[in-house]
């Protein structure tokens, strides 16, 4: 006599692999939601690990800021971060964009994007102890403020009133951004800047003092920023108007929130 045999039935199957590709289709943007507010975690963790190198080198020079040249040469404000770090080169990079091809345009001075690298390249200072024409490439996903340069030969002079120039003459730590996400090095906001109308949230850019350099969608139109006083987090696009960007700014709360843009 033949044996039963328990087997499913092609209808079974069918349904089990029906269940299955839902239940996927319904975690797969759950897990990359995940994936992205990890991302967004550890850009913030890097700039906190820079604003703790910048608070390492003020103790360390007598409270003094970061200055823009060395020996007459510009000078990338990162340098001197790496002097306190151990880990410069993991954290200069946040995971919105992607490390991979940066060298390829090393050479140049490039600018950055919402999830692309800038890079530039600096003459090195002692030429005595290097090759005259071998250049210091410098690359990342962050801006410093620049009204923390003690010595910037162009905005600064021309503003000396809003230059810090010591790290206790920042009297609003906990609303002054030092680092913070952007696609160039440094950039130099200030409270009478126009609201930008016509903006690529993908790309940013521009010249400053349109904080443009900021107003780029890496984190949901978000940006992460390390402040004086050692904590690190984001703000909304409209609110960097509300931040203490350099001495004597005056807030503005009447930022567009650009909505059609996001």
């Amino acid at each position: 006599m033949r044996r039963k045999q328990n087997a499913f039935t092609l209808i079974e199957l069918l349904v089990v692999i029906s269940i299955i590709a839902l239940l996927i289709s319904i975690l797969m943007p759950a897990l990359a939601s995940a994936k992205k507010q990890a991302r967004f975690v550890i850009c913030q963790s890097n700039l906190k690990q820079m604003q703790l190198g910048l608070i390492y080198y003020k103790d360390e020079y007598e409270d003094k800021l970061i200055p823009y040249q060395d020996r007459g040469v510009q000078m990338c404000w990162m340098a001197w971060i790496d002097d306190q770090v151990d880990n410069v080169d993991e954290i200069r990079v946040c995971p919105e964009t992607p490390l991979e091809g940066w060298k390829s345009y090393a050479g140049f001075c490039v600018w950055g994007s919402a999830k692309t690298l800038w890079t530039c390249s600096f003459v090195p200072p002692d030429k005595n102890e290097v090759d005259p024409d071998e250049k210091i490439y410098q690359y990342g996903s962050y801006t410093m403020n620049g009204w923390l340069y003690i010595d910037d030969p162009y905005t600064g002079m021309a503003n000396p009133d809003k230059v810090f120039k010591k790290y206790t003459a920042i009297k609003r730590p906990g609303e002054t951004p030092c680092f913070s996400d952007a696609n160039w090095l440094d950039h130099w906001p200030v409270d009478t800047a126009s609201f930008p109308t016509n903006i690529n949230l993908k790309e940013g850019g521009g010249n400053e003092p349109d904080l443009s350099r900021l107003l780029i969608d890496r984190h949901n139109c978000r940006i992460n920023h390390s402040f004086a006083d050692g904590h690190a987090g984001p703000t909304t696009l409209p609110e960097l108007w509300t931040l203490n960007w350099h001495n004597g700014y005056i807030p503005r709360y009447n930022a567009p929130d650009y909505e059609n843009l996001y």
